[in-house]
């Protein structure tokens, strides 16, 4: 049913334009080039993409506005440089042709005047823009959020054994710090889709944490000053949010909320707010002894253990140990390589439709070509009995093609940078803040890649050209 619906829309307009077109125009081409001039829908596409950066930057914080509000804004952006690459050619072509003319560049001349208003040559440079603008988008957003959960676990996650345990009291806490290669334990209480009054969203995952310990082995990025909103949620009812679980509630430091517990509710002052993509960027930590007031556990689940010897050393030993009552373990290596993988399958699969993409984009390019062909044949012929020979026509194919490449090159370049500014709005609501990487030689290798294969793809009209016969090439209408 969409596949129907975008067909019927997409050809609607070409069909209401053909139908008031008088049959004068339609045969001798009257009123083409003032309609092509126009600036409109150029115009239009700057007001889209303007519009759309400043709004993608004044969404609110919230999960929906984030996710469907920066989408709906990204495509706005793409359908505004859509409509500015063909007054985009108008011009460049306008501007070179002169250039051409007056140095003597017949080549460049003729080829700059070409591009004006031939639509398969604008089709082509659309496709080309707009897919080196994903690949880009997409190879640089995986690189980023891969690189970011490096930076996580290299910097900021310092254990290195993560154990869950069937509710450890703390003698036993104390004996598994007393094992052979174990430097520290820091046990922690949690659990997760805690209710805060008067919010419909909940906090994912609650931790009562012994800061002295918890924060030798995560060491979060606070935004203020993280020994004094420590103190405070140790000695003020305090509790420390994450960016992303703070911009989710719409609340600041400072504020105050309630989390419940089926009968019983304490309320919670903001005493800080730290930046990670741990547990999805969505957590609260609360102090050990606050924790066990409002949730009354049986006993810690989580461990985070620094050894002294091998970490694969040391989780064996523990396995055989305290084989029962261990529901997990793994090293920070092994808890790094699933978080890596996790991110690798989902962009696994957004690749995969950018490739279809690709392919469908190559296919609209090699079909643009043929019916650029089939509407230049005589143009190519009136060429050759002027005395233009196969290098000249060869010549003016590919400058085309380069002209159009710098076109797309310019808008792909420009389309990723902005969806790339866009994107960390997505991500941090779903997994926390990200760096995009803005890798210069990403843009390079994307964007030569495309004028190669765009200027490339000019040879098949020019050897097709010059296989044709004169005459009968003259004579076709």
């Amino acid at each position: 049913l969409f596949a129907v619906l975008l067909t019927v829309l997409a050809s609607a307009s070409p069909i209401m334009r053909s139908s008031r077109r008088s049959l004068r125009e339609t045969l001798l081409g009257e009123g083409r080039t003032d309609r092509e001039a126009k600036p409109f829908p150029a115009l239009i596409g700057i007001i889209l993409v303007i519009g759309g950066v400043i709004v993608s930057h004044l969404l609110p914080g919230d999960f929906l506005f984030a996710v469907v509000g920066s989408s709906v804004t990204m495509t706005v952006i793409l359908i505004g440089l859509i409509l500015m690459i063909p007054f985009l050619l108008r011009v460049t072509g306008s501007l070179l042709s002169r250039l051409g003319i007056s140095a003597g560049r017949n080549t460049l001349g003729l080829a700059a005047g070409n591009i004006r208003g031939n639509r398969s040559l604008c089709n082509n440079t659309i496709l080309t823009g707009i897919g080196t603008a994903s690949l880009i988008f997409i190879f640089l957003l995986n690189t980023s959020l891969s690189g970011s959960l490096d930076d996580m676990f290299k910097n900021d996650l310092t254990f290195d054994l993560y154990l869950v345990y069937n509710n450890a009291s703390d003698t036993t806490v104390a004996e598994i710090g007393r094992e052979a290669g174990i430097e520290t334990v820091s046990p922690i209480y949690s659990t997760t889709s805690v209710p805060v009054k008067g919010s419909d969203n909940k906090i994912n995952n609650l931790y009562g944490i012994d800061a002295e310990t918890y924060f030798k082995n995560m060491n979060f990025k606070f935004t203020g000053d993280r020994e004094e909103a420590v103190r405070r949620m140790n000695e003020e009812n305090g509790i420390l949010l994450s960016t992303r679980a703070a911009s989710l509630l719409g609340i600041k430091e400072g504020d105050v909320l309630t989390l419940e517990n089926e009968n019983q509710s304490k309320a919670f002052t903001v005493a800080g707010i730290f930046e990670t993509m741990w547990d999805g960027g969505h957590l609260g930590l609360i102090s050990k002894e606050n924790y066990s007031v409002l949730m009354k556990p049986l006993g810690y689940d989580t461990l985070l253990i620094k050894t002294t010897d091998s970490a694969e050393a040391v989780q064996n030993r523990l396995k055989n140990i305290y084989l029962t009552n261990i529901r997990y373990v793994s090293t920070h290596e092994e808890v790094n390589k699933r978080s890596v993988d996790g991110v690798a399958s989902v962009f696994t699969v957004l690749k995969t439709f950018t490739e279809v993409a690709l392919i469908i984009s190559v296919v609209g390019i090699a079909n643009n070509l043929i019916l650029s062909f089939i509407e230049r044949k005589r143009t190519f012929a009136i060429y050759r009995s002027i005395g233009a020979d196969k290098h000249s026509i060869g010549c003016i194919l590919a400058t085309e093609s380069a002209l159009c490449s710098l076109v797309a090159l310019v808008v792909g370049w420009l389309g990723a940078a902005l969806l790339l500014s866009i994107v960390p709005n997505i991500i941090a609501v779903i997994v926390g803040p990200i760096q995009i990487s803005y890798d210069p030689l990403t843009f390079l290798i994307f964007g030569a890649s495309a004028s190669f294969l765009m200027i490339l793809s000019a040879l098949i009209p020019a050897a097709k050209a010059n296989s044709e016969n004169l005459l009968e090439s003259i004579r076709i209408d």
